[in-house]
């Protein structure tokens, strides 16, 4: 044993209990706790103390042994006369034996660190990388509670799950207190022992409030790496999840089935895979539970099999019409890499918006799921597609859909379980590569529809059915369908409804391309035309600047008209040559449509521009609509 000047420092914790003819309230100062450099503290001995020995903050006094039973941490050595006492309110998990080599099992001195908590406001570990095994699941003793008002700063720590058979379940850090914060560092959970219950997560809240979270790695989590919950009428409240990556979670990365006030942002959740439901985050409660007031900022989510963030009410339901999960956002995610059929999905939900959300092309890529929902909005979001089924008062507004490569429709909005859409607005949004439909509409009441642009859809631009008291107005809908039976705008069993100021346009046009040079009112030169094409292009109707016209020649990339323009073009002007011979349809209303009025729609250059089919009684007003 080494005890310097003034007997002020010795080697180990253990050198503590034997330090002779010790005077009350001595400070000594240790060098690790059972070797050097891991573990110092500085200790206060009281000579009439009889606290508990916890390992670490109350250590044993004179002629005391240190020993604890594994897994509880309970004390079953001496405690000898008087107790030595860490001096200040942080405590660090090597000062309770913790060696952070990554090989030894530092559970026990994990364990007895957390019970400090109790005394101690502020937990912290050393940068180094701890590995833990918790003993069998036997309910409350495999895990690491952390009590209130305090934080648990792993400094850049690394806490690593060992796979040593018998693992079993674990929770690492669990919580029901008040003003915790648990920040800074990696928790590796374990996915391959066969656990004796379906537990395994890195943090757990119960009944917790005033909780943060921040720039935390978690990861291999047999069940949720997050679970933040509480008993029915209670749960968890004012949580905040910031700055940190979960990934590869055994179900879902974050799930929130009970919780009031969270915040999630500038976080990553990826790979959740292995038990459904295996999403990025999952807002679902239980019966008698609730989640609402919840926000999702600025995340990322990538490779979660069943979806990026899902809110549902699941087993919660409504109660008295309200239902489970409510007032929910989720804002400026990115999606483009959650290759799923929902990145983001709310089903039996009240009150939610998603906005500023991106994602990447394609129909069966990145689909907004809106299912059962009531008053709600979907704004300036981008994906490959979006299915709206049963939900009522919801905005859908400024997207940008791109469901190219795929097969299906850009956006489905339909009935649910016999319930259709009621007061949905569709407006400002662009929609462009379905395979199959620009937007499927049924069975929806008194909504809009205005202001789209619908694009190169493979059949239909806009298939409407089943729809009483719509407004269809001011929609540009082009280049639909590969065949003569394809449509524009398709309107079948639509009744007292108005279809007015649309524009179906260029359902059969060649190409549009821009002028250059130094144009005249008869001939001009074009930017990239494709060569060798003389002849189809010649005798074409061409639109310039709102004028039309009939080709007489092409040469190489100047452009001869038949007659001239009112007025000449100038550079940078765009036109379009259209095919007049193809009978694809701008627009037809076929039977069962009634006592809708149909007006001053510009159906020109589409062949067969306005199809009335079978209408015969059924007093619609159909007027002042542009044709050729």
């Amino acid at each position: 044993m080494k005890i310097a000047a003034k007997d002020t420092t010795v080697n180990t914790a253990a050198d503590l209990f034997s330090l002779p003819g010790t005077p009350n309230g001595l400070e000594v100062s240790t060098l690790g706790f059972s070797t050097e450099g891991v573990g110092a503290g500085k200790y206060r001995f009281d000579a009439t103390a009889s606290d508990t020995v916890d390992g670490g903050t109350v250590l044993p006094g004179l002629g005391g042994v240190l020993s604890f039973t594994s897994p509880a941490g309970t004390f079953d050595g001496t405690a000898g006369t008087g107790r030595w006492l860490l001096i200040g309110t942080t405590v660090d998990v090597t000062q309770f034996g913790a060696v952070g080599d990554g090989v030894t099992n530092d559970w026990l001195a994990f364990k007895l660190w957390s019970l400090s908590s109790a005394t101690m406001g502020r937990l912290v570990t050393s940068p180094l990388t701890y590995a833990i095994q918790p003993p069998v699941w036997d309910g409350a003793n495999t895990l690491l509670g952390v009590e209130g008002d305090t934080t648990v700063d792993l400094q850049d720590a690394t806490i690593q799950l060992t796979t040593t058979t018998g693992t079993g379940a674990y929770i690492v850090f669990r919580t029901a207190g008040d003003n915790v914060t648990i920040r800074d560092g990696t928790i590796i959970g374990e996915r391959t022992a066969t656990p004796v219950e379906e537990v395994g997560t890195a943090i757990y809240l119960y009944d917790a409030s005033n909780v943060r979270i921040e720039n935390m790695k978690l990861s291999d989590c047999k069940n949720d790496n997050i679970y933040i919950s509480g008993s029915d009428g209670v749960g968890s409240s004012n949580v905040v999840v910031r700055d940190c990556v979960l990934d590869n979670a055994g179900r879902n990365n974050l799930s929130a089935p009970n919780v009031t006030h969270l915040w999630i942002k500038n976080s990553g959740f990826t790979n959740a895979n292995g038990t459904a439901p295996e999403e990025g985050i999952d807002l679902e409660p239980n019966a008698n539970e609730e989640c609402k007031d919840v926000t999702v900022e600025n995340c990322y989510f990538s490779g979660n099999i069943g979806g990026g963030v899902v809110a549902r009410s699941g087993a919660g339901g409504r109660n008295g019409g309200v239902a489970a999960t409510r007032r929910i956002t989720i804002t400026g995610c990115d999606i483009s890499n959650q290759l799923t059929n929902q990145a983001i999905a709310v089903s039996t939900v009240d009150d939610f918006e998603i906005s500023n959300c991106v994602g990447a092309p394609g129909a069966a890529l990145n689909v907004i799921t809106i299912e059962s929902a009531y008053k709600g909005k979907v704004d300036n979001c981008q994906a490959g597609s979006m299915y709206v089924a049963g939900a009522k008062n919801i905005d859908i507004t400024h997207c940008y859909l791109d469901a190219s490569g795929g097969t299906g429709d850009g956006l489905i909005v339909q009935s649910l379980d016999g319930e259709g859409c009621v007061d949905i607005r569709i407006l400002h949004n662009e929609i462009t590569g379905a395979g199959a439909n620009g937007m499927e509409l049924s069975f929806l009441l008194h909504s809009r529809i205005n202001h789209n642009t619908v694009r190169n859809s493979g059949e239909y631009g806009m298939d409407v059915s089943q729809c009483l008291g719509i407004q269809l107005i001011g929609n540009r809908v082009e280049h639909s369908g590969d065949a003569s039976t394809y449509t524009n705008i398709l309107l079948s069993s639509v009744y007292d409804s108005e279809i007015a100021h649309n524009v179906c346009r260029f359902a059969a046009y060649l190409i549009e391309n821009e002028i250059t040079g130094t144009p005249t009112d008869t001939v001009f030169t074009v930017r990239g035309l494709p060569p060798n094409l003389e002849d189809i292009y010649t005798g074409k109707l061409i639109e310039v600047n709102g004028e039309d016209r009939n080709i007489d020649s092409v040469d190489d990339t100047e452009i001869t008209l038949t007659v001239a323009l009112t007025a000449a073009p100038i550079a940078g002007d765009t036109f379009l040559i259209h095919d007049t011979t193809k009978t694809y349809r701008g627009m037809r209303i076929s039977s069962n449509c009634h006592n809708n009025w149909v007006h001053h729609n510009d159906l020109r250059w589409s062949g067969r521009s306005l199809n009335l089919w079978d209408l015969a009684g059924a007093q619609n007003t159909v007027e002042d609509n542009l044709t050729t």
